[in-house]
């Protein structure tokens, strides 16, 4: 348990505080403008290589494009956030690092942490799963210029937003409860 609670405050997800234990971290704004400078310079890059990788390594993006759509049918709004998430990811795995990889998901498990705050999912994730399809679609059809352009504009309206949420939930608690996990 112990060893868990290190690895998940290594990756920035819990905090530990003297007497009270681990406590699920919240964001703040600096936090947020770290994660999007690294989210511009990976998935840009991801999509300037993707005439490089494979078809089966483009693959799980197209898939995580579809999880979305499936979960936007079933109202499963938390289930579309994941499937944007795993768009990102998967675009970022096309790159064949697999130190990437793993870097990424702490990126992406950090920005996790803003869901677990707002108050309306299907009003904040609606919009990205059509900018997540288009994306794909550019870049299935070779057209990485385009898609780069979007990709940018993606992050940057992205970006504005869970500053947004950030900012209007600073020292409030989650809209999800999250325990405090005590110390071992």
């Amino acid at each position: 348990m112990r060893e868990a609670l290190r690895t998940l405050q290594h990756e920035g997800l819990v905090e530990h505080h003297v007497n009270r234990g681990f406590v699920v971290r919240t964001l703040t704004p600096d936090d947020v403008l770290d994660i999007y400078a690294v989210r511009n310079v990976v998935e840009i890059r991801a999509i300037q290589e993707s005439a490089l990788c494979s078809s089966a390594a483009l693959a799980p993006v197209g898939t995580a494009v579809e999880n979305a759509r499936r979960a936007v049918a079933e109202d499963e709004w938390s289930d579309v956030g994941t499937a944007s998430l795993e768009f990102h990811q998967a675009l970022v795995a096309t790159l064949g690092s697999p130190s990437l990889n793993e870097f990424f998901a702490g990126i992406v498990a950090r920005l996790r942490l803003v869901f677990a705050v707002m108050d309306n999912g299907r009003a904040f994730q609606l919009p990205w799963m059509a900018r997540d399809r288009e994306i794909w679609e550019l870049i299935r059809s070779g057209r990485r210029e385009e898609a780069q352009k979007s990709m940018s504009h993606y992050l940057e309206e992205s970006q504005r937003l869970v500053l947004d949420v950030v900012r209007q939930n600073a020292g409030r608690k989650p809209v999800r409860k999250s325990p405090t996990i005590e110390r071992p």
